[in-house]
C-alpha cells in the first residue's frame, strides 16, 4: 500500500492529479469516486472531502489536500 491514496474518476478534473503524480513519479493507489453516482456525498467520501469533491488525495505521512490547487 502506497502513502498516498487518491480518490478521483477520469473526469477532466479528476485525471489533472494522477498525471502529475505519474509524471513525478509518486506512487498512489488509486479509488475511483463515480460522480454520476453519487458517490461524492457518501458518508466515508464525506470523511476525507467534506466539500464533495474530487480528486481528493490522503497523505498517510500528512493532512488530506482536497483541491486541485492545493494538490
Amino acid at each position: 500500500m502506497s502513502n498516498i491514496q487518491l480518490y478521483s474518476l477520469g473526469s477532466p478534473n479528476g485525471i489533472k492529479i494522477p498525471i502529475a503524480l505519474e509524471e513525478i513519479g509518486i506512487s498512489y493507489d488509486a479509488h475511483t469516486v463515480d460522480i454520476l453516482k453519487g458517490e461524492q456525498f457518501s458518508e466515508d467520501f464525506t470523511k476525507i472531502n467534506p466539500n464533495s469533491k474530487i480528486p481528493a488525495i490522503i497523505d498517510t505521512d500528512g493532512p488530506p489536500h482536497m483541491d486541485n490547487l492545493s494538490l
